[in-house]
């Protein structure tokens, strides 16, 4: 059996460790980015390597597509595959029909994208306007829905699915019931009107601040809505007959004004985003993807593998 480990640095895509082990034998390259790690530490002997070989190389490796062995990425939460009803029969004409979604488990950003986390893309850019903010832990606004995009890929990530994105957001709860009527279990999750506002405090608030949702993930309820891969189209049709990891409408209704769901409701603002209705988790918004707004943000996601 020969293997050939590799350890690269995501960030400068630097080539830090590069390990072959072939039978009895082993070879360490480093390349010039690792100055820091100690070499001595990789000089197996041939005795320890025998039985590093005999004790590792003779079991299966296929404990290797097991969840335990998928390393969680830095901020990002682990969300479990499963299925859930995806819409809303209580809700709007575009949350119509409800249907039951499969999800594949996938990674997501546990907070929204902040000022300093955006900054690490030199080629994306911002707007700015009213109720904006440059502090650095606040979500970043006025990014339109191609540079969220370009930011999530320049991080080796990509944008959720409008599927992903409410299940995540759902974690496990079946129905809207709690995001309409008890508003102490929606404030004490989220950002919205009757906590800003209504309090004389305009503008998103720091990132994670609030309770987390029960699978870790922050502010997936107001504060700002988020950008999703979708094109927008008033209805779940082309959906309905994709239940397993849908990606939605391939095109724009409308080639010459092409619009994106955005998810999760905002502070306040339009289109009575900030409203306990606002907020729940099946409810859609649209908006061209050339919109900058200090309402919409975003997270990232991205694939297990």
């Amino acid at each position: 059996i020969t293997v050939n480990i590799k350890l690269f640095d995501l960030i400068s895509e630097n080539l830090i460790w590069d390990t072959i082990l072939k039978g009895e034998k082993i070879t360490n390259k480093f390349s010039q980015h690792s100055d820091n790690l100690n070499s001595e530490k990789t000089n197996l002997d041939e005795e320890n390597l025998r039985k590093f070989d005999s004790d590792y190389f003779s079991k299966s490796i296929s404990f290797l597509s097991s969840d335990e062995d998928f390393e969680i990425p830095k901020g990002m939460v682990k969300i479990p595959e499963g299925e859930f009803v995806m819409g809303s029969d209580f809700g709007y004409k575009d949350e119509l029909p409800d249907h039951i979604v499969f999800i594949t488990s996938f990674f997501l950003d546990r907070y929204e994208v902040t000022n300093l986390d955006f900054k690490r893309c030199l080629i994306c850019e911002r707007g700015t306007g009213v109720f904006d903010s440059k502090e650095p832990n606040k979500p970043v606004v006025y990014v339109d829905w191609s540079n969220a995009d370009t930011f999530c890929k320049s991080q080796n990530k990509r944008l959720p699915t409008e599927a992903e994105w409410e299940y995540a957001a759902r974690a496990g709860i079946k129905d809207d019931y709690n995001f309409r009527e008890d508003i102490k279990f929606i404030e004490s999750i989220a950002w919205l009107e009757k906590n800003t506002v209504d309090l004389n405090f305009w503008g998103a608030k720091d990132v994670g601040r609030k309770k987390s949702n029960h699978w870790g993930l922050f502010d997936m309820q107001g504060n700002v809505m988020e950008w999703v891969q979708n094109y927008y189209k008033p209805d779940y049709f082309d959906s309905v007959r994709q239940n397993k990891n849908p990606q939605g409408p391939l095109n724009p209704i409308d080639e010459k004004y092409p619009l994106r769901v955005v998810r999760g409701g905002a502070w306040g603002g339009i289109y009575e985003a900030g409203t306990p209705d606002g907020v729940r988790p099946s409810k859609r918004y649209s908006f061209a993807e050339w919109t900058r707004s200090f309402q919409i943000g975003f997270r990232c996601a991205r694939d297990l593998d």
